[in-house]
């Protein structure tokens, strides 16, 4: 009974991560190195620049010595890094140099995996020590992801022996004895997932956690013990059978499948996408799926990203934090490139210059129509108050539309609060108050001029109290001009005259100008000359 149970709570937990549709599921777990054989190295091979010679452990107590020369990897006596695939066949294996340690095995997946397991099977005396780790950074950092060792003290003596208790740390395991013959074929078998079944989280997390790799590195610290025989010696070296990276795509729990691209790789790192979400690793939302922040799935919560709501008159929208705490963390999805004539967060108005169809509904592409409105002359912009197509006009503009200035105004302008600016026609100079609605410009009276009728013409002026212009009256023979000063009067004269319309002499003088003007003074007999001013005092006397 309890065999059954156990066999169903397995099967459901299978079921739950390929149904999508219960929480996290995940792609079946292929071979990550088949077709990748390239992307593989090691940093030490036998025979690459020369035959070895290597002498094993035969049948117990024998030795048998057998050349190693990879110079032509295809050759029979060759044990280079491709030999270690499963499809290489029974007698290939890679093999180091003498003598040489540590040797880095190194796997390049040039993109986003989940490893499942890591199957190593070892040919020959296997290592004493050994490291595993994986980079997210496509090799500019790793991290060990687990140490093991046939005397874990020994070997890695900072290193903790007992299973973690937290997914940010890691232990050494202890690797059993070779027993009497050290030549006997061992395997490892590495699960991410495994060591960490004390720590308290779920399968979800420990996936995200520890599962994820751009790159697999086997660092191979110690070399395996062989015993001393009478005669020649056993060579010390790393052997590798056969090495298996079984793993997938990795989808944050949000796809069962990659999707094939290369028919040479076994894994594709292109993920068949579900619950909303979009990109080779599934690792944002799709893109009008952006109204909840992006999480990855959960055993039991797929997370699945949330549709803006955008009324049908969007393609994309994105996801804005502070949109999303204001709402009380319900939605943060702002639309993209509203459509249709719409604007707002979720395209949910009409733009400037449009209003609601009443004959159609906001998810409709006519949901807004043009209004007639003037976009210069409303308060808002163009916008109609409402479905009546009723325009709201600035203050100094009218009409239905409130496309026209109010009697008194011109230039109407978007730029201007009241929308058109007073005439202002001077009250002496115009004949009307109401100016040219396009250029401001009043009706002037006559010998009057400028846009409000407040300058004289050319040839007049305007006295101080008086509400005309009067001719500037400049003598055409003295004077440079026949205009004057708008507010004087004054006529610009030639020199030797004087007056305001140049007819008398210079001040300073008298006399006439035209028969000589004469400097004012005091005569020789003491007296003051001028005009009007005797030249002897001795003239009033009897």
């Amino acid at each position: 009974m309890k065999t059954l149970l156990l066999l169903a709570v397995i099967s459901a937990a299978c079921r739950a991560q390929t149904d999508c549709s219960l929480g996290a599921c995940y792609p079946p777990s292929q071979d990550l190195l088949l077709g990748r054989v390239q992307q593989l190295r090691a940093s030490s091979t036998c025979g690459l620049t020369e035959s070895e010679i290597f002498c094993t452990l035969y049948q117990q107590r024998q030795i048998k010595c057998c050349p190693c020369d990879s110079r032509n990897p295809n050759g029979q006596l060759a044990h280079t890094v491709q030999d270690v695939l499963s499809t290489s066949g029974p007698e290939r294996w890679w093999q180091s140099r003498k003598g040489v340690t540590p040797v880095n095995l190194q796997l390049d997946l040039n993109s986003l995996f989940q490893l499942d397991s890591l199957v190593l099977s070892f040919k020959g005396p296997r290592p004493g020590a050994l490291v595993i780790e994986r980079t997210l950074d496509y090799g500019l950092t790793w991290q060990p992801a687990l140490y093991l060792a046939t005397d874990c003290q020994r070997s890695f003596p900072s290193i903790p022996t007992s299973s973690p208790l937290t997914l940010e740390h890691t232990y050494c395991h202890p690797l059993k004895l070779n027993g009497d013959n050290p030549n006997q074929e061992q395997k490892i078998d590495f699960s991410p997932l495994r060591q960490y079944m004390f720590v308290p989280a779920s399968h979800s997390q420990k996936v995200e956690a520890t599962s994820g790799l751009t790159g697999l590195r086997v660092k191979l610290t110690e070399l395996g013990d062989v015993p001393q025989l009478p005669g020649r010696g056993l060579s010390q070296f790393y052997a590798l059978k056969e090495m298996r990276v079984m793993g997938s795509c990795m989808c944050h729990g949000h796809a069962n499948r990659c999707v094939p691209q290369d028919s040479a790789v076994q894994v594709s790192p292109q993920c068949d996408c579900q619950h909303n979400t979009a990109g080779l690793n599934c690792e944002r939302c799709a893109d009008l799926y952006n109204d909840l922040p992006w999480r990855a799935a959960e055993d039991r919560n797929t997370h699945s990203c949330k549709r803006c709501e955008c009324n049908n008159h969007a393609q994309s929208c994105h996801f804005d934090w502070a949109l999303f705490e204001s709402s009380g963390r319900r939605s943060g999805g702002v639309c993209d490139n509203c459509m249709h004539h719409t604007t707002g967060p979720n395209c949910d108005r009409c733009a400037p210059g449009y209003q609601p169809n009443p004959r159609s509904r906001m998810d409709r592409p006519d949901a807004c129509i043009r209004c007639s409105c003037s976009a210069d002359g409303t308060v808002d912009g163009g916008q109609c108050e409402d479905s009546l197509d009723s325009c709201r006009c600035k203050e100094k503009v009218e009409g239905p539309r409130c496309d026209r200035c109010k009697t008194g105004f011109y230039g109407l302008s978007a730029s201007k609060p009241a929308g058109c600016s007073s005439c202002s026609c001077s009250p002496d100079g115009s004949t009307s108050g109401v100016c040219d609605p396009m250029t401001g410009q009043c009706p002037c009276r006559p010998h009057f001029q400028g846009r409000t009728c407040d300058l004289c013409s050319d040839g007049y002026w305007k006295p101080a109290l008086s509400k005309r212009c009067e001719p500037c009256g400049c003598d055409p023979t003295s004077s440079t001009s026949d205009t004057c000063d708008q507010l004087t009067g004054q006529c610009q004269c030639r020199p030797g005259f004087g007056g305001r319309t140049c007819t008398e002499c210079p001040e300073g003088s008298y006399g006439d100008p035209l028969t000589g003007c004469q400097p004012q003074g005091v005569s020789l007999e003491g007296g003051v000359s001028g005009p009007g001013i005797r030249r002897s005092c001795d003239s009033d006397r009897d």
